[in-house]
């Protein structure tokens, strides 16, 4: 895909993953967990598209999950160190037992932290409304 194709579907994610925050933060025990569910995994996917967006401006892509920790590695001059190692501890394991399990501690909290430094930083014509 391309810069503004992978700019418009962070946005997206971002924008349902907070509808979906909000949700969390007034529901009740079992649609709580649906809530945070669904807003980890658009988060999750936010920072996914922004990172490639990223690559897309260099002519690169990462293709999967995997590839994707490496190159942020290997292309590390594209990210702040606060971007990489927040990018370190939110794994796709982490995302896993927020969304398919309904873990939480302060896991979900670190994925929706990642998400709004990735909006800022990575996209920083990103007006939130």
């Amino acid at each position: 895909m391309d810069i503004t194709t992978h700019k418009i579907a962070a946005e997206m994610h971002y924008t349902i993953a907070n509808t979906h925050d909000s949700g969390f933060l007034k529901a009740e025990s079992a649609e709580r967990k649906a809530y945070m569910a669904v807003a980890a995994q658009n988060y999750f996917y936010c920072v996914v598209n922004l990172v490639e967006m990223i690559f897309a401006r260099a002519n690169e892509h990462s293709f999967n999950h995997e590839n994707r920790y490496r190159k942020i590695t290997e292309k590390s001059t594209l990210f702040s160190a606060e971007f990489k190692k927040m990018f370190d501890e939110v794994d796709r394991d982490l995302r896993n037992k927020v969304a398919y399990k309904g873990e939480n501690g302060k896991k979900y909290a670190k994925i929706k932290q990642l998400a709004d430094l990735a909006m800022k930083e990575l996209n920083p014509s990103f007006q939130q409304t």
